[in-house]
């Protein structure tokens, strides 16, 4: 009988419960095998502002308020990424990443998170975009 590999379980996961519209089944292959899946539950932060950045988190179900000063700026969902500006820069954060229900992760280190951008053209693009449409905001 054919197995599945974690590998295997976890491009499924990623492609059942997030936003990886563009993405190819090569390209969420890649995803899966560079990430780590994690549930945490709701009240975890993820990111705290002035922290050098060492993790990005692609959300696979779930919310994440983001805090700027304590006030909330953003909350994001499914197929969001947090924390990719301060890989990406390699510098520290600039907010606080706080989950509001238990929360689904993809969660990448920076080589990992290298590899995923390496391996998958419409990522990267999509990392690109979302890093320059946040620092203009």
């Amino acid at each position: 009988m054919f197995r599945r590999t974690r590998s295997d379980l976890k491009a499924a996961w990623l492609e059942q419960h997030s936003r990886l519209y563009g993405l190819t089944r090569a390209e969420i292959d890649t995803l899966a095998a560079s990430a780590d899946r994690v549930t945490v539950p709701a009240g975890t932060v993820l990111v705290r502002d002035g922290q050098l950045g060492r993790e990005a988190f692609l959300i696979v179900r779930g919310a994440v308020e983001i805090r700027r000063d304590g006030r909330i700026v953003a909350t994001v969902g499914g197929g969001d990424l947090v924390g990719e500006q301060a890989l990406v820069a390699r510098a520290h954060r600039n907010a606080d990443a706080v989950t509001t229900v238990e929360t689904e992760l993809a969660v990448f280190d920076v080589r990992s998170f290298e590899r995923a951008l390496a391996g998958s053209p419409a990522l990267r693009a999509h990392v690109e975009q979302t890093v320059a449409a946040r620092a203009a905001a």
